[in-house]
């Protein structure tokens, strides 16, 4: 069964994620994001077993959401990570492939245009 990883849980409603697999919670409330290499340690920790099924579900302070996809996309190179519309009321899933990444890179170190 794939997971979902919530990045930040402070109460907000998350039920909705669940349709996507277990729910898993990284970090809770305020976090210390100034011992940076402590933060990582634990969430690797965590992720250690992360899987290409799995979900990240985008919550918190953005430096949170930094480091977990970062985590995801070394450990397995693909992340799909869930997105909620508060208008629609639903989450939308989005992938993130680190191939992907490093070839834009090239293409934009190289001067390649992409047409809209």
């Amino acid at each position: 069964m794939s997971k979902v990883w919530v990045v930040n849980y402070s109460g907000h409603k998350i039920h909705k994620a669940k349709q996507y697999g277990e729910i898993v919670i990284l970090t809770r409330g305020k976090v210390n994001v100034f011992q940076g290499d402590r933060l990582m340690y634990e969430l690797v920790e965590q992720m250690k077993d992360i899987i290409e099924e799995d979900y990240i579900l985008i919550s918190g302070t953005p430096i949170l959401n930094v480091f977990v996809l970062t985590i995801a996309l070394t450990l397995i190179g693909k992340v799909n990570y869930l997105l909620y519309d508060a208008r629609d009321n639903e989450y939308y899933i989005r992938t993130l492939i680190a191939e992907d990444v490093s070839r834009i890179i090239e293409e934009v170190k190289h001067g390649v245009k992409v047409e809209d």
